[in-house]
């Protein structure tokens, strides 16, 4: 950069000077003496930046008018991070803030510029300035009362600490005192170029110091720069065999066009991969080396080197069925430690990936999923159903057979099923149940990734059928009615039970005529051991056509029984209710007031 030196504005200067002097001569003449700085700033700025090791000017901060009439000082003069020299030169020796007084004397006690003394050096004591007059009482000095001080603040900053890539253009932040006075920048290393707009760009892989030379020929630090070294942005490269061109980035490295800027590739074994136009090509399961060598800008050269593993990765499988709600991961081989295996993260739909190999189904329908291991790519057809059974319990009678049939599923969906009791309740592999004796069982459904556990109630035949007839009286016109209690389409509670047994051959110890009250039936199943608990209990111990028995109040019958109610499978109950007024389907409810629950079929 070319030095160019700074130049003082003198024309402004002499014009203040020659004011000052009229001012001093016209004081003395009239026998008074006016402060001419009273209302000016002596400091064009009162902080300043200076580099560590620089010498600066310190009249460049004290407005030009005044800089021959100001003596500066540093203000701790024991602290050793600055030194003046010359009046007004400060060496910035140490990283730290540093405080100067500027002071001014005014121009009665400078020295004169010609050998003739004015005569008068003293106005008369009754014509003078009475604010020139007042002097402290302890020294009658009037050099003193007239001293203005004003302070600059001086932050010395230490030299930037940069790291920089290969290729790299930087604008350094620079002190405009140094632009301004024109300082010439230059490095100790060939790895750095400057510009004229001030910037610089790395072209080569040493360390470099960016120094100033100030106005006194002496140089400082303005910049210390490491050089990261370019690399291959990994300690190893996996490809898996026959996969696309893999084009190698270079970290830290911007290319640079002319200079003896170039890279060469090289590869140890040929046979495993090799260098192509659209990048490395993995050819042969096995291991080799990759070599990069760079010629910088400048010339000087650089070697990376990295080792190339070669894969032959496989999926189990490329075709998926699978419930939604499910998660399903497929297993990958053929790879090793350091391989990668990449998919589109943003996907949605049907199916997506939520990790390595695994697949999540968010609804029924079907999608394609893609993932690249080692640079091979894979494409995986994604089925998706939504298995279910329609109810949650199922109701047989013993020897009674039925197919399960579960919806919702696909083409190539794959169920199994299994039943907790078979001694209870067996299905086949095709979903067929069979009633082996009177019980409970749970019967499990798997169907592509979703269980489903399904309650099994098997009855007596005659159970069975008591509750299927009572659920379909509940569906046609009925009436609840005691008086009538026995004709077509009017019911009471009892008399629900009773009609319906009697289709089945169980009378409760009346085969005709009317039926018995819910309190005598009770008590019958008792005399008669049908009796399955004496209170409340989940229906999960119950089975079709078990009855009910309810207190309800005290009624001076057996157990005070009120009300019987028949149990027929799936947490359901038939009665014959005087609130609804006809016979209803509804809930199963535990509760108190149940006093006796009977299998008339025991």
């Amino acid at each position: 950069m070319k030095k160019v030196k700074y130049e003082k504005k003198t024309q402004r200067k002499k014009q203040g000077y020659a004011i000052l002097l009229a001012v001093l001569f016209t004081g003395i003449l009239f026998g008074f003496y006016r402060d001419v700085t009273a209302q000016d700033k002596l400091l064009k700025t009162e902080k300043q930046n200076v580099y560590k090791g620089d010498k600066f000017d310190l009249s460049l901060c004290v407005e030009e008018e005044y800089r021959d009439l100001v003596e500066y000082k540093l203000q701790d003069e024991k602290e050793d991070k600055a030194a003046l020299s010359d009046k007004s030169i400060l060496h910035a020796k140490e990283e730290g803030t540093v405080l100067v007084d500027v002071i001014y004397v005014p121009e009665a006690t400078q020295e004169p510029e010609t050998t003739q003394e004015p005569e008068v050096t003293q106005a008369p004591e009754e014509v003078q300035d009475p604010e020139a007059t007042q002097a402290p009482e302890e020294d009658g000095n009037t050099d003193e009362k007239h001293d203005i001080i004003e302070t600059i603040t001086i932050i010395i900053i230490p030299a930037e600490k940069l790291e920089l890539s290969y290729g790299q253009t930087l604008f350094i932040p620079i002190e405009d005192y140094i632009s301004d006075l024109q300082y010439v920048v230059s490095s100790d290393s060939e790895s750095i170029r400057f510009f004229q707009d001030g910037t610089l760009q790395v072209i080569g892989f040493s360390p470099a110091t960016v120094v100033a030379e100030n106005s006194f020929g002496e140089e400082f630090t303005l910049a210390e720069i490491t050089i990261k070294k370019p690399s291959l942005g990994s300690e190893r490269i996996v490809r898996a065999k026959d996969s696309k061109g893999y084009d190698i980035n270079i970290v830290d490295f911007q290319s640079i066009s002319g200079g003896k800027e170039h890279a060469e590739w090289s590869i140890k074994d040929e046979k495993i991969a090799k260098w192509t136009n659209e990048g490395l090509k993995a050819l042969a399961v096995g291991e080799t080396v990759l070599t990069l060598e760079i010629t910088a800008y400048n010339g000087e050269t650089i070697s990376i080197t990295v080792p190339v593993f070669v894969t032959d990765p496989k999926i189990s499988t490329n075709k998926v069925i699978l419930a939604s709600g499910c998660k399903k991961s497929i297993t990958i081989t053929g790879t090793i430690e350091g391989s990668i295996v990449d998919w589109d993260k943003s996907q949605t739909g049907a199916a997506y990936f939520i990790g390595i190999g695994k697949i999540y189904a968010e609804y029924k329908g079907s999608a394609k999923l893609y993932m690249t291991v080692d640079g091979r790519e894979f494409t995986v057809t994604v089925k998706v159903s939504d298995p279910q059974y329609k109810k949650f319990s199922i109701v047989l009678y013993k020897g009674m057979s039925k197919t399960l049939k579960i919806s919702g599923l696909v083409t190539g969906s794959k169920v199994s099923y299994s039943s907790s009791k078979k001694s209870v309740v067996t299905i086949s592999k095709t979903g067929k149940l069979k009633g082996k004796k009177v019980g409970h069982g749970t019967i499990t459904v798997k169907a592509d990734g979703r269980t489903l556990k399904i309650w099994t109630e098997v009855a007596s035949k005659k159970g069975y059928k008591a509750s299927k007839k009572a659920i379909a009286i509940s569906k046609t016109k009925t009436r609840y009615s005691q008086a009538q209690r026995m004709s077509k389409g009017k019911y009471d509670c009892s008399s629900l039970v009773s009609r319906v047994y009697r289709k089945y051959g169980v009378y409760f110890g009346s085969k005709k005529g009317w039926s018995p009250v819910a309190a005598n039936i009770g008590k019958w199943c008792v005399q008669h051991h049908k009796v399955v608990a004496k209170k409340s209990v989940s229906y999960k111990k119950m089975l079709p056509g078990d009855l009910i028995f309810f207190s309800g109040w005290r009624n001076g019958r057996y157990k005070n029984i009120t009300h019987v109610e028949m149990y027929v499978g799936e947490a359901m109950d038939v009665s014959a209710s005087s609130r609804y007024n006809k016979v209803v389907h509804y809930g199963y409810a535990t509760g108190d007031s149940i006093v006796l629950i009977a299998r008339p079929t025991k």
